[in-house]
Protein backbone atom coordinates (compact mmCIF):
# COMPACT_ATOMS: atom_id res chain seq x y z
CA UNK A 1 0.00 0.00 0.00
CA UNK A 2 1.28 3.33 -0.54
CA UNK A 3 1.78 5.92 2.41
CA UNK A 4 0.67 9.50 3.04
CA UNK A 5 3.27 12.58 2.36
CA UNK A 6 3.09 14.94 5.29
CA UNK A 7 4.59 18.24 4.49
CA UNK A 8 5.29 19.71 8.19
CA UNK A 9 6.54 23.46 8.21
CA UNK A 10 8.67 24.44 11.69
CA UNK A 11 8.33 27.66 12.95
CA UNK A 12 10.50 26.72 15.64
CA UNK A 13 11.73 24.21 17.80
CA UNK A 14 10.37 24.41 21.40
CA UNK A 15 9.58 22.06 23.12
CA UNK A 16 5.12 23.11 22.93
CA UNK A 17 5.92 23.39 19.44
CA UNK A 18 7.67 20.06 18.86
CA UNK A 19 6.65 17.86 21.24
CA UNK A 20 3.88 16.13 19.62
CA UNK A 21 5.84 14.01 16.94
CA UNK A 22 7.62 11.30 18.93
CA UNK A 23 4.16 10.45 19.70
CA UNK A 24 2.36 10.79 16.10
CA UNK A 25 1.99 7.15 14.93
CA UNK A 26 1.75 8.11 11.29
CA UNK A 27 5.34 8.77 12.06
CA UNK A 28 5.94 4.73 12.87
CA UNK A 29 4.57 3.75 9.62
CA UNK A 30 7.45 2.61 6.84
CA UNK A 31 5.02 3.84 3.41
CA UNK A 32 4.88 7.16 5.26
CA UNK A 33 6.83 10.05 4.08
CA UNK A 34 7.37 13.39 6.27
CA UNK A 35 9.31 16.26 4.96
CA UNK A 36 9.90 18.98 7.30
CA UNK A 37 10.74 22.37 6.26
CA UNK A 38 12.22 25.13 7.92
CA UNK A 39 14.61 28.07 8.11
CA UNK A 40 17.08 26.59 10.58
CA UNK A 41 19.66 24.82 9.00
CA UNK A 42 20.18 22.31 11.67
CA UNK A 43 16.38 21.50 11.49
CA UNK A 44 17.25 17.45 11.56
CA UNK A 45 19.42 17.96 14.47
CA UNK A 46 17.33 19.93 16.26
CA UNK A 47 13.98 17.76 15.66
CA UNK A 48 16.03 14.57 16.90
CA UNK A 49 17.28 15.93 19.81
CA UNK A 50 14.10 15.57 21.32
CA UNK A 51 14.05 11.99 21.08
CA UNK A 52 17.82 11.50 22.55
CA UNK A 53 17.56 8.66 25.51
CA UNK A 54 17.35 11.38 27.98
CA UNK A 55 14.46 12.39 26.60
CA UNK A 56 12.42 9.84 25.04
CA UNK A 57 13.19 5.77 24.46
CA UNK A 58 12.71 5.95 20.65
CA UNK A 59 15.66 7.66 18.48
CA UNK A 60 14.19 9.56 15.67
CA UNK A 61 15.72 7.69 13.64
CA UNK A 62 14.17 4.67 14.25
CA UNK A 63 10.75 6.20 13.57
CA UNK A 64 10.14 4.37 10.54
CA UNK A 65 8.75 7.20 8.15
CA UNK A 66 10.61 8.37 5.40
CA UNK A 67 12.01 11.23 6.30
CA UNK A 68 13.58 14.42 4.32
CA UNK A 69 14.49 17.64 5.12
CA UNK A 70 14.35 21.11 3.00
CA UNK A 71 16.26 23.93 4.49
CA UNK A 72 14.21 27.06 3.29
CA UNK A 73 15.99 30.39 2.68
CA UNK A 74 14.76 33.43 5.39
CA UNK A 75 12.19 35.45 4.39
CA UNK A 76 11.52 33.69 1.00
CA UNK A 77 8.42 31.91 -0.78
CA UNK A 78 8.40 27.95 -1.57
CA UNK A 79 5.85 26.18 -3.88
CA UNK A 80 4.20 22.51 -3.49
CA UNK A 81 1.73 22.01 -6.06
CA UNK A 82 -0.39 24.89 -6.32
CA UNK A 83 0.77 26.20 -2.60
CA UNK A 84 2.64 28.63 -2.18
CA UNK A 85 4.36 28.88 1.41
CA UNK A 86 6.48 32.30 2.05
CA UNK A 87 8.36 32.51 5.44
CA UNK A 88 9.02 35.60 7.62
CA UNK A 89 11.42 35.80 10.50
CA UNK A 90 9.37 36.82 13.99
CA UNK A 91 10.48 38.18 17.15
CA UNK A 92 10.70 35.59 19.21
CA UNK A 93 14.05 33.96 21.79
CA UNK A 94 15.64 30.99 19.84
CA UNK A 95 14.47 32.97 16.48
CA UNK A 96 11.10 31.88 15.10
CA UNK A 97 9.14 32.22 11.82
CA UNK A 98 5.60 33.19 10.59
CA UNK A 99 4.44 31.20 7.61
CA UNK A 100 1.86 32.39 4.97
CA UNK A 101 0.05 29.76 2.84
CA UNK A 102 -1.51 30.66 -0.29
CA UNK A 103 -3.32 28.41 -3.06
CA UNK A 104 -6.08 29.74 -5.31
CA UNK A 105 -6.88 32.51 -4.22
CA UNK A 106 -7.29 32.44 -0.35
CA UNK A 107 -4.40 33.10 2.12
CA UNK A 108 -3.69 31.69 5.96
CA UNK A 109 -1.20 33.47 7.85
CA UNK A 110 0.55 31.45 10.68
CA UNK A 111 2.29 33.56 12.82
CA UNK A 112 2.53 32.41 16.99
CA UNK A 113 5.34 33.34 19.05
CA UNK A 114 5.90 36.65 17.94
CA UNK A 115 6.53 39.71 20.07
CA UNK A 116 5.75 43.27 18.63
CA UNK A 117 7.90 45.21 20.80
CA UNK A 118 7.89 48.46 18.32
CA UNK A 119 4.04 49.32 17.91
CA UNK A 120 4.87 52.75 15.58
CA UNK A 121 3.79 52.17 11.89
CA UNK A 122 7.54 51.98 10.82
CA UNK A 123 7.87 48.80 13.50
CA UNK A 124 5.13 46.97 12.69
CA UNK A 125 4.72 47.75 9.01
CA UNK A 126 6.82 44.75 7.74
CA UNK A 127 4.42 42.09 9.78
CA UNK A 128 1.25 44.07 8.13
CA UNK A 129 2.60 43.50 4.88
CA UNK A 130 3.26 40.08 5.41
CA UNK A 131 -0.41 39.74 7.23
CA UNK A 132 -1.88 42.20 4.63
CA UNK A 133 -5.84 40.73 3.59
CA UNK A 134 -5.36 37.17 4.24
CA UNK A 135 -8.15 35.41 5.26
CA UNK A 136 -7.16 34.09 8.30
CA UNK A 137 -4.24 35.04 10.65
CA UNK A 138 -3.51 33.22 13.25
CA UNK A 139 -1.97 35.28 15.93
CA UNK A 140 0.24 34.68 19.24
CA UNK A 141 -2.25 36.20 22.02
CA UNK A 142 -0.83 34.63 24.85
CA UNK A 143 -0.35 37.70 27.23
CA UNK A 144 -3.19 40.62 28.30
CA UNK A 145 -1.80 43.89 27.46
CA UNK A 146 -0.09 44.35 30.80
CA UNK A 147 2.04 41.17 30.99
CA UNK A 148 3.65 42.73 27.44
CA UNK A 149 4.83 45.08 29.16
CA UNK A 150 6.20 42.81 32.70
CA UNK A 151 7.48 40.01 29.94
CA UNK A 152 9.41 42.34 27.65
CA UNK A 153 11.84 39.96 25.49
CA UNK A 154 9.75 36.73 26.21
CA UNK A 155 8.45 36.70 22.82
CA UNK A 156 4.51 36.80 22.89
CA UNK A 157 1.93 39.20 21.95
CA UNK A 158 -1.86 40.14 23.46
CA UNK A 159 -5.09 39.90 21.89
CA UNK A 160 -5.10 43.40 21.74
CA UNK A 161 -1.68 44.40 19.13
CA UNK A 162 -3.76 41.23 17.47
CA UNK A 163 -6.49 42.71 16.87
CA UNK A 164 -4.98 46.17 15.80
CA UNK A 165 -2.63 44.99 13.84
CA UNK A 166 -5.13 42.75 12.22
CA UNK A 167 -7.37 45.50 10.93
CA UNK A 168 -4.45 47.47 10.00
CA UNK A 169 -3.24 44.76 7.79
CA UNK A 170 -7.24 44.09 6.49
CA UNK A 171 -6.94 40.27 8.20
CA UNK A 172 -10.93 38.78 7.14
CA UNK A 173 -10.77 36.70 9.75
CA UNK A 174 -8.83 36.56 13.28
CA UNK A 175 -7.77 33.14 15.65
CA UNK A 176 -6.14 33.84 18.73
CA UNK A 177 -3.63 30.97 19.60
CA UNK A 178 -1.60 30.12 22.65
Amino acid sequence: AEGLTFHIFINHTHWDHIQGLPFFVPAYHPQNKFIFYSPFPDIEERIAGQQTGSYFPVAFKDMQCKKEFVHLEENSSYNIDSVKITNMEMYHPGRSFGYRISCNGRSVVYATDSEYKDLSSQGVGRYIEFFKETDLLIFDAQYSLGETIHKEDWGHSSSIIGIDIAVEAGVKQLALFH
